[in-house]
């Protein structure tokens, strides 16, 4: 018997709350490592890492919006992935023997998207930096189909202010992008 929840009014979250990290283990973990080994066996699979960038990403989405989770702990909301963009390799090998370090939050909302900036860091010299990307996640009504409206953002700090901005010419170059149906130009690592 599945019962019908209905969307709670937005409110205003902080661009704090979002923030979420967890480590890869390659370092301490040599089961995991092998997991995420390349063909060769010396570097790791970018594509495991933007696997676990997405599934991370869409974990910090449901974070702004968990107000709307019921007392029977459903959500009457559905998140997806829209497009990842701007995926910079800062480093072109990633190396298989260190933990790594992902981290992301909620940068840019729109009135039923969200921008998650994340990252790929060294766990131990987190200065070193390996990837970058940005997620646009949507949310869809679980009832109708329909465009669901995520929670404010609330920018508190000047990096708040700062990444607000930047995810605002993301939403409209990215709006652009999808009524022209352009294919993506690829720019390979500088």
């Amino acid at each position: 018997n599945f019962k019908k929840y209905p969307l709670q009014k937005p409110i205003s979250i902080p661009m704090s709350h979002s923030q979420s990290t967890t480590i890869i283990p390659l370092l301490s973990q040599p089961d995991i490592r092998l997991k995420y080994l390349n063909p060769h066996g010396n570097y790791v699979r970018i594509g495991m890492l933007l696997e676990d960038l997405d599934e991370m990403a869409v974990h910090i989405s449901y974070k702004h919006v968990n107000n709307q989770i019921s007392d029977e702990n459903t959500h009457p909301m559905g998140l997806v992935t829209a497009f990842v963009d701007q995926i910079q390799m800062h480093q072109p090998r990633i190396p298989n023997d260190k933990d790594l370090l992902l981290q992301g939050q909620v940068t840019w909302v729109g009135s039923s998207s969200m921008e998650i900036s994340m990252s790929i860091n060294d766990a131990v010299d987190t200065d070193l930096k390996y990837l970058d990307a940005l997620f646009l996640m949507v949310a869809r009504n679980s009832q109708t189909g329909r465009a669901a409206k995520v929670n404010f953002l609330t920018q508190e700090t000047d990096q708040d202010h700062k990444n607000f901005k930047n995810g605002v010419y993301f939403s409209t170059d990215s709006s652009i992008f999808l009524s022209q149906k352009k294919t993506p130009e690829l720019i390979p690592p500088g």
